[in-house]
């Protein structure tokens, strides 16, 4: 398993980039510049495809609870869920829309 962290001291600012630190190996980092707003990673992964990566959610997450801690609000589960979805595929709603053949 990969770890992404934000740092805790930093307030996101969805038209800056954030820093996210992944461990890549025990004690071994790589930096990632994610801009929210601008939908994209130093990874390359969210431009390429058009779909956030680990990192991207990864800050997106952290800017969500910035958000509640000043708020005072919380989503619910399946709203959060729902809004994470949504972010994470951008215009590529398709993804949503397959459905079972019987």
């Amino acid at each position: 398993m990969v770890n992404v962290e934000i740092d805790e001291q930093i307030f996101i600012d969805p038209a800056e980039a954030a820093v996210a630190r992944e461990e890549v190996e025990p004690n071994e980092f790589v930096h990632y510049d994610v801009n929210l707003n601008k939908r994209t990673c130093g990874c390359g992964h969210w431009q390429h495809y058009g779909i956030a990566c680990k990192r991207a959610l990864s800050v997106w997450e952290k800017y969500q609870e910035q958000l509640e801690e000043m708020n005072g609000a919380r989503m619910e589960a399946d709203e959060y869920l729902e809004a994470r979805a949504r972010f994470a595929v951008g215009d590529h709603r398709y993804i949503f829309s397959c459905r079972s053949i019987h």
